[in-house]
């Protein structure tokens, strides 16, 4: 609050996996469950101050080499119980303002353009918050990803406008998900105090 920061972005709450991962310092445990538990207290007590908290990195990023490009390849199982309840627990304990979407692939399809993991994160989980991509993460099917529930592209200003303008034109994309999207961001800034 002090450096008039709205957005925080921790906590990380992906698996501890790999000792050669290099956001393990940000990570919190090898178990899903004291993992969600930490990352949702983490977000209470940061919210509580007027900051948002911005859960990280949705999901199954728990490796370093080609984590920009890789393909998570898990069982329905095994993303449930271990990479997802994380997430799931964060996400009901803590209700973040803001979550942020990981760079790879799960099971052959990006992250963001994931439209059964991005309905997860909406529906099950009840995420309502402003959806966030990792730094220029988005680099193909950024209309899949936006029409999916992805609010903003960090570090993308204007890459993808006229992208979404010709979607737009086509009739093959809603213009009113970019309002709800705006929404989202106008009621995140009314939550920070307007700061920054």
């Amino acid at each position: 609050r002090k450096r008039d920061i709205n957005v925080l972005l921790r906590p990380g709450v992906n698996i501890k996996r790999r000792p050669l991962c290099g956001r393990n310092f940000e990570y919190y445990s090898e178990d899903p469950i004291l993992a969600g538990k930490l990352g949702g207290a983490f977000i209470r007590g940061t919210q509580s101050e007027g900051t948002a908290a911005n859960l990280k990195h949705f999901a199954v990023n728990s490796q370093e080499f080609e984590r920009m490009t890789t393909n998570a390849v898990v069982s329905k199982r095994a993303l449930r119980e271990i990479y997802l309840k994380p997430f799931e627990i964060a996400i009901r304990e803590g209700k973040p303002w803001t979550i942020m979407t990981s760079y790879n692939k799960v099971n052959g399809q990006w992250v963001p353009a994931n439209e059964e993991l991005m309905k997860l994160l909406r529906e099950e989980f009840g995420f309502d918050g402003v959806a966030i991509s990792d730094a220029m993460a988005v680099q193909t099917e950024k209309v899949l990803s936006h029409k999916y529930g992805l609010d903003f592209e960090i570090g993308s200003a204007g890459l993808h406008t006229r992208e979404l303008q010709d979607a737009i034109e086509r009739g093959s994309f809603d213009e009113r998900i970019l309002d709800e999207s705006i929404d989202k961001m106008l009621s995140l800034q009314e939550k920070t105090g307007n700061r920054g």
